[in-house]
């Protein structure tokens, strides 16, 4: 009569790996900002500090992680 509600994990993880590949396109659009800031620094000074680099870590972290998850984890659901 009524139906079960069952969940397929398997779609929920298909939508999960498009929302992290958009998070991953979105860590590389700001990586690539701040290579152009970090070219015009530079260009300007003509010497690189850390303090240059420091604001591009935390994209890189986590477009290494998104990297990670997208194309080296295998599924464990996958046959």
């Amino acid at each position: 009569m009524g139906r079960s509600l069952s969940i397929n994990y398997n779609d929920m993880f298909k939508i999960n790996k498009k929302v992290i590949f958009i998070a991953f396109v979105v860590c590389l659009f700001f990586l690539g900002l701040g290579v152009n800031d970090i070219t015009h620094i530079y260009r300007d000074t003509h010497q690189l500090k850390f303090a240059d680099f420091s604001p591009l870590i935390p994209y890189i972290i986590s477009g290494s992680i998104f990297f990670y998850i997208l194309y080296i984890k295998k599924d464990k659901t996958a046959a």
